[in-house]
């Protein structure tokens, strides 16, 4: 089996992420000294509404390389192949 694996950047909604059996690793959006995983904890409409109340531009961090290793372990151990976006 192929299992794609996308980060949160890639903008799919819940309900593509549902429909073509995508798993999500979400980028890690930081308000000042609030972070929210994006896509999980802050959906669009709320970065926005967020946007436009900040004092200072949000910044981002890239999915950690060990959330990448814990989501690829149980599909490389069945055997599957992966393919990231």
């Amino acid at each position: 089996m192929i299992r794609i694996i996308i980060d949160s950047t890639s903008d799919f909604t819940p309900e593509d992420r549902q429909k073509y059996d995508l798993e999500m690793l979400p980028l890690t959006i930081h308000f000042g000294t609030d972070s929210f995983l994006d896509s999980i904890d802050l959906d669009s409409k709320s970065f926005y509404h967020k946007l436009r109340q900040a004092k200072a531009l949000p910044t981002t961090s890239q999915v950690p390389p060990s959330d990448f290793e814990d989501a690829f372990r149980p599909h490389i151990e069945r055997g599957d192949e992966i393919v990231v976006i």
